[in-house]
């Protein structure tokens, strides 16, 4: 009987095929009594019955079976059968590691299309970028859940702050992962995919921050021009970096912002230049109120309310940095100490 019962499941398992809940289906289907779970190497539930990974916790007697991979091991299956007999237990081990062969197979199939999927869409980007038309690159744009008709949308994640530590293959798997259903196409420092609409990328960009800080922004194709949006999402990504991790801004928000996005940012020297005399004596406080006076017009309450400090606050530090050279009230100096203040704001 326990023979017949190998050669059941072992049949069931390969017809499964490679995928971790269809084995663990199997396994909980045809092994009587015994409740199966498969685990990932931090004991969190990958497929299977919790139960299983319960009773593991608490430290009760299971079967373990260890599922290796490319290096290091995926995990380990755990079985708690209940008070049966030692030929039982090595039918259902036997079974364990006929498993374990399906889900490495699986493991390796996932993490080789989790690692191709970029590099495809990186390379349908450039032709993307490069003129070629939604009619000639149309399977090309569906197979990565791009659209191929109505409505697009050009989305363009930037890091803020330092480059993320996260690898790409990380980072796309995340946003796919989110429910986006389009791949990311990494580049120089910042990663590209289309949607139909900006529904998704909310849900994109939580899963994205929880990995590292990143803004983005998005740009509407128009008449179908999918390089033209990719500009606007950039600028509109340049914008939103400044807001810091998390935020998602349109091309269509940014108004004048979108002349200072597009500002080089090799100026941020010069910027340092015109503000040297505020940067020496700066003790946190005066660069961000000089910004805001200046974002305000010269409001010295709305700078204020900005800055959530009380009016006369905003004036005392107003006279300090005359003192320092920044004098908000000169007219000859008003527009190059808000573009300097945007450089920083930049760079930063």
């Amino acid at each position: 009987r326990r023979a017949a019962v190998t050669e059941r499941c072992a049949l069931r398992i390969a017809e499964a095929g490679p995928t971790a809940r269809a084995v663990l289906g199997v396994l909980n289907a045809e092994l009587p009594g015994v409740r199966v779970a498969l685990l990932d190497p931090a004991g969190e539930l990958v497929a299977g019955r919790k139960e299983a990974r319960e009773a593991w916790l608490r430290g009760q007697e299971v079967l373990a079976e260890d599922v290796p991979g490319v290096g290091t091991a995926l995990g380990r299956l755990v079985a708690v059968l209940g008070d049966r007999s030692q030929g039982w237990h090595r039918t259902v081990r036997g079974v364990m590691k006929i498993a374990t062969g399906q889900i490495t197979a699986w493991a390796a199939m996932a993490r080789l299309r989790a690692e191709r999927r970029p590099a495809a869409a990186t390379a349908v980007l450039r032709r993307v970028l490069g003129g070629a038309g939604v009619q000639e690159l149309r399977e090309d744009l569906a197979a990565l859940g791009w659209p191929t008709s109505g409505p697009v949308l050009a989305v363009v994640v930037v890091a803020v702050g330092s480059p993320p530590e996260v690898p790409d293959v990380e980072l796309c798997a995340a946003w796919e992962a989110a429910g986006t259903g389009a791949a990311l196409a990494p580049g120089a420092g910042e990663w590209i995919c289309f949607l139909p609409s900006g529904k998704q990328v909310a849900a994109g960009m939580r899963r994205l921050a929880a990995l590292a800080p990143v803004a983005a922004g998005t740009g509407q194709a128009a008449a179908g021009d999918l390089p033209g949006a990719v500009q606007r999402a950039r600028a509109a990504a340049a914008v939103a970096r400044q807001q810091g991790g998390g935020a998602v801004l349109g091309a269509d928000e940014l108004g004048a912002r979108s002349l200072l996005a597009a500002l080089p940012p090799e100026l941020a020297e010069t910027a340092r230049h015109v503000l040297d005399g505020v940067l020496a004596a700066d003790d946190g406080t005066l660069l961000p109120t000089l910004r805001a006076v200046l974002d305000a017009g010269g409001s010295v309450k709305d700078s204020a309310r900005a800055l959530e400090v009380h009016r006369n606050t905003v004036t005392a530090r107003l006279e300090r940095l005359r003192e320092l050279g920044a004098d908000t009230g000169d007219p000859q100096q008003r527009f190059a100490l808000h573009l300097a203040c945007h450089l920083l704001r930049v760079e930063g």
